[in-house]
């Protein structure tokens, strides 16, 4: 595959994009057991998409730039070590 001589517009890309997907298992409806996680909340894809276009442009490696993401870093680790925790 070579570069195309001209840059191809947004609607270009996301039609593109939504051929490839035309073949994939859903990833929705529990037809997939081992490769997706259909949690079952009713807006909670919305929300993961909006989260991932607010932050697509923050560069996690210095949390001194961006105090957000060592935030929500902080978070998920503090969740993650609460199982592990004794009493």
């Amino acid at each position: 595959m070579s570069l195309p001589a001209a840059a191809a517009t947004g609607e270009q890309i996301r039609s593109e994009l939504a051929a490839k997907r035309t073949s994939d298992a859903p990833t929705t409806g529990g037809r997939v057991l081992a490769y997706v996680y259909d949690s079952g909340v009713a807006d909670l894809e919305d929300v993961a998409g909006e989260a991932l276009v607010a932050f697509s442009g923050v560069n996690g490696l210095d949390p001194t730039v961006f105090p957000s993401v060592a935030a929500i870093e902080n978070d998920l680790v503090g969740w993650g070590a609460r199982p592990a925790r004794r009493p």
